[in-house]
């Protein structure tokens, strides 16, 4: 390993351990929202007579409110820097591939193409953590009030239970509010976030899969773009120990950036349009291929 692939290596260990760093908050929040929701309890007591309490649903909203600001505060602002510092990591990738081949790299600065691509990548993540936030309050929001339809159902038929069986309405039957509640979130997932194709997802799932997915786009997207920056058409996707069923097809292969090579399918044909978008949290890049050298 030359210098400057130490040097490469090590600020992508420095990133990775940021993109982890982000995701742990996420993990924590998600943690803190599950105990607040086992903490629910809106009749402020167990027993059928008591009434939900309004203000109790209102402040455990707000506690919801402020644990989802916080996370934004504390990784939107993270989530872009990281986006950014990938994208130069790919370009960087790039320049130590081509010099590797004993060709003389143009250490060109990023392009306004490649810029553009990757403040959209930005823009995506951060619209996708926010969104992810808001569902996460309204699902909370929807959880709690159907919970509670099924408590005030529950509470009528003990009720006329304790008549059956005594003759009066005692309100000696217990209802566990908070198993309710909770089985109703559980029901619909907890935290549950639901993505296009229909799979849900608690908030640290998807804030990893948001973060993780936008930097590798990023990242190869830089790649690609000074790969073709430099003059090279053909790149070759990368090989991982152990892959998945979806990147193993894939793996070793060689696609046109152009797409007018007449022996190699064009990379447009791979899932996303670039590498790297084979599925959430992949980690395949691609390197320039000449082929007299191969």
């Amino acid at each position: 390993m030359n210098n400057q692939e130490l040097i490469n290596a090590l600020i992508k260990a420095k990133t990775d351990r940021e993109i982890n760093s982000i995701v742990r908050i996420y993990q924590l929040a998600h943690k803190e929202i599950f105990k607040l929701a086992k903490g629910l309890n809106p009749y402020r007591g167990i027993d059928t007579n008591y009434y939900m309490d309004s203000t109790y649903v209102a402040n455990v909203l707000y506690q919801l409110s402020l644990i989802l600001k916080r996370v934004e505060e504390q990784t939107i602002g993270r989530t872009q820097a990281v986006i950014r510092q990938m994208a130069y990591e790919g370009h960087l990738f790039a320049l130590s591939n081509i010099a590797a081949m004993g060709v003389k790299p143009t250490p060109a600065s990023f392009s306004i193409v490649k810029t553009r691509a990757v403040e959209a990548a930005v823009l995506l993540a951060t619209r996708q953590l926010r969104d992810a936030n808001n569902t996460v309050m309204e699902f909370f929001q929807l959880s709690i009030y159907e919970g509670l339809e099924k408590i005030n159902k529950e509470v009528a038929k003990q009720r006329v239970n304790d008549i059956v069986s005594s003759g009066i309405a005692t309100g000696r039957s217990r209802i566990k509010t908070t198993d309710i509640l909770l089985d109703e979130m559980k029901r619909q997932g907890l935290t549950a976030m639901v993505k296009s194709n229909g799979h849900k997802m608690n908030l640290s799932d998807y804030a990893d899969i948001v973060v993780r997915s936008q930097t590798m786009q990023a990242y190869n997207f830089a790649n690609v773009q000074t790969i073709q920056d430099n003059g090279f058409d053909l790149v070759r996707i990368s090989k991982h120990a152990n892959p998945c069923k979806k990147c193993q097809p894939y793996e070793g292969k060689v696609y046109s950036i152009s797409g007018e090579h007449p022996e190699y399918p064009s990379i447009n044909i791979l899932p996303g349009g670039i590498v790297g978008s084979f599925h959430p949290r992949c980690r395949h890049t691609c390197v320039p291929y000449i082929e007299k050298f191969n």
